[in-house]
């Protein structure tokens, strides 16, 4: 899930995503806490369930992340400039 908290700046590249993992049973944990002025987003599940990937962008300048359990490896490739989504990309090469 992303959230941002609450803010009077309604600039587009005002937003600061945050990526969270909410439970079956309504429990929350906050997975990502990006730096003033980044976003967290486009989150996708590893094909074996243990990794998140997702795009921290600043301006709507993204680089690909990974989270694996506590552990956040990045940047491992600069995405570019998109326009607030990254979701359409697919991350892993399949034959």
């Amino acid at each position: 899930m992303q959230s941002q908290r609450t803010s009077e700046d309604y600039n587009f590249f005002a937003t600061r995503w945050e990526l969270w993992r909410v439970g079956m049973n309504g429990s929350r944990r906050r997975l990502t806490s990006p730096p003033a002025g980044f976003a967290d987003e486009s989150p996708r599940l590893s094909s074996d369930g243990r990794s998140i990937f997702f795009v921290r962008s600043r301006r709507g300048v993204g680089s690909l992340f990974a989270l694996r359990g506590q552990r956040l490896s990045g940047p491992l490739l600069h995405v570019g400039y998109n326009l607030g989504y990254y979701g359409h990309r697919d991350w892993w090469l399949r034959d």
